[in-house]
């Protein structure tokens, strides 16, 4: 089906509330460009037996994030039964060779365009094996490294697990597999370490033009030395908290929150390099994992470097449920912090203030545009006038 065509489609089959954005519908069949060395996302895996894609792929080939279909009830209506609902996962319901999403253009107006499978695609260049070297993502048809300002052992578990090198990955700096192109996509991914692929990184950020030849990221897709088990925080709001996850014999595992208390916690927080206030937190505060419970009774001074310094009971021996999984958050934050939860992109969302050690909300009574100044502006946002 043809622009066009799709475009009158959209202009009779969805309510009039859409009907003046709509008007500025615009295609990009870019996604043609030839990717090669990517990780394997392709678009025919996603197929089902009546051409119908039923994949996860997320984005437009220009990168920007699909919108719900449930946001265009209309549509789902005209094609029932087409894999249209509650997810923002790309589709084809008019059977279209290419799956495609509904998104948000710059200017507000809601647009249209084809999903680039391999838009998120990582690599590993100059490497001497398959499980390391210079980290390259494949972003708006080109391919550029990542910033290694900010780069953690959880970015590069993130990279070896997209890419099927296993669960653990160790960060290495400046450069170390020599220079790419000179482009570079991002300034910092900030993955909590549990992602499958970078793209499921909330908290990245493209480059701001600090970045420059000599500060390539690379990885090796194996366990860093001397640096005590491997660690994530799952769960969080905050890449900074979340469920304790430890590896071991191969499998992530929980910790038992028995004994648990802001001296261990004060070793999480200083083994994963946070700095801030470190509070355990206890009865899965940051939900339930779904994995085993590998520790139990753990001990800590306080002064450890690695959690696997201090005293714990035997691996796997507890008893406990996940009712009882541990957390620790290890928080920069001082009282009077904002931020913005629940929205569809950074600049939205519930306002919530940090205030002696916990995020709360805001009620609405007397809640004006000025206070909304005020939030926007501590944000470093701006907020239109009206």
């Amino acid at each position: 089906m043809d622009p066009n065509t799709r475009k009158m489609m959209l202009l009779i089959g969805l309510s009039c509330l859409w009907l003046q954005v709509l008007s500025e519908v615009m295609a990009d069949d870019s996604y043609l460009n030839e990717v090669q060395n990517a990780a394997p996302l392709s678009c025919s895996e996603g197929f089902t037996e009546l051409g119908f894609y039923n994949g996860s792929v997320s984005q437009t080939d220009s990168g920007a994030p699909c919108l719900r279909w449930a946001e265009f009830p209309d549509y789902v209506l005209q094609y029932p039964g087409r894999g249209l609902g509650e997810h923002s996962y790309c589709r084809n319901p008019d059977r279209e060779s290419n799956p495609w999403c509904f998104f948000r253009q710059t200017s507000g107006a809601i647009g249209w365009a084809y999903c680039d499978c391999h838009q998120g695609a990582a690599r590993l260049v100059g490497g001497t094996s398959s499980g390391s070297g210079r980290v390259e993502v494949y972003l708006n048809g080109q391919w550029g490294a990542v910033c290694d300002s900010h780069w953690t052992d959880r970015d590069a578990s993130v990279i070896c697990r997209q890419l099927g090198l296993g669960e653990i990955g160790t960060a290495l700096q400046q450069s170390r597999f020599g220079s790419g192109s000179g482009l570079f996509h991002y300034e910092r991914l900030s993955c909590r370490g549990d992602e499958s692929s970078v793209s499921q990184c909330q908290s990245r950020t493209f480059v701001t033009g600090d970045c420059s030849h000599g500060n390539e990221a690379g990885v090796v897709c194996a366990p860093p030395e001397g640096s005590g088990l491997p660690l994530r925080l799952v769960g969080g709001e905050e890449y900074f908290e979340g469920r304790v996850e430890v590896f071991h014999s191969g499998r992530w595992g929980s910790v038992c929150d028995d004994q648990w208390d802001d001296r261990d916690a004060e070793v999480i927080c200083r083994q994963l390099g946070f700095g801030g206030v470190a509070k355990a937190w206890s009865w899965a505060h940051f939900g339930q994992s779904s994995g085993p419970i590998l520790l139990d009774a753990v001990r800590c001074t306080g002064n450890e470097v690695f959690l696997d310094q201090c005293l714990h009971g035997d691996w796997e021996q507890h008893n406990c449920d996940h009712m009882e999984d541990a957390g620790v958050s290890c928080s920069p934050y001082t009282d009077g912090v904002v931020r913005l939860v629940g929205g569809d992109s950074p600049w939205e969302g519930r306002v919530e203030v940090f205030h002696s050690g916990y995020w709360g909300t805001v009620c609405d009574d007397h809640w004006t545009q000025q206070h909304t100044q005020v939030v926007c502006r501590q944000l470093g946002y701006s907020y239109p006038s009206r």
